[in-house]
């Protein structure tokens, strides 16, 4: 479904290393191949060279335009370029767990882009506290677990998403474009929950 990913203009948003970019990918090539959306995507990470470079294949791959965004005073002029797109997806750079400045750019970005859905990508295998402090500052809409392939124990899982009671829209695994994303539906939640409860309890 289109409605999973929360409107037309959507903002992802995640520490460093959990897969976000591929993540992005995977959902741009479900709208795009499958859904047949007018997708755009735009990345804020200029940091990261490698990054900007692995969505750029991906566009390409996709045939979908992908467009750099050097600030937030540049998001008028690149969403007017594009009046076809119905569904613009923000790649921004993955920030360090404790680093003001990062935030307070994220802030600006966020006003000037004015998503309608933020989507916090986390890795299943992270710690619970590490994955509470990104949170702390930002208007998160949904979340998105990756790496469920590299982790035994989802509990912190279910615990991020119980104490911020947003709702998961996205679960991955595996890097494979665009198969290994699904559609968090509940019954497949409760499948995690339990096959990593009873793998605890054998352990």
């Amino acid at each position: 479904g289109g409605d999973a990913a929360g409107g037309r203009k959507v903002m992802f948003l995640g520490p460093t290393g959990v897969g976000k970019t591929t993540t992005i990918a995977k959902l741009a090539a479900v709208q795009a191949l499958l859904e047949h959306r007018n997708v755009l995507l735009l990345t804020s990470d200029t940091y990261r060279i490698a990054a900007v470079d692995q969505l750029r294949t991906y566009a390409k791959i996709l045939g979908v335009p992908l467009e750099v965004v050097f600030g937030a005073d540049n998001f008028p002029s690149v969403l007017d370029g594009h009046p076809e797109a119905d569904l613009v997806l923000l790649d921004t750079a993955g920030r360090a767990q404790r680093d003001r400045r990062s935030l307070e750019a994220f802030k600006t970005l966020y006003d000037a882009f004015a998503p309608d859905a933020v989507h916090l990508v986390l890795a299943a295998n992270m710690k619970y506290g590490d994955m509470m402090d990104v949170v702390e500052h930002i208007p998160v809409s949904h979340l998105i677990f990756t790496k469920l392939d590299e982790t035994v124990s989802c509990g912190a899982v279910f615990s991020v998403q119980q104490t911020l009671g947003r709702p998961v829209s996205f679960l991955t695994a595996g890097q494979n474009v665009p198969n290994d994303i699904e559609t968090a539906s509940g019954k497949r939640i409760a499948d995690l929950l339990m096959s990593s409860d009873r793998e605890r309890r054998m352990a």
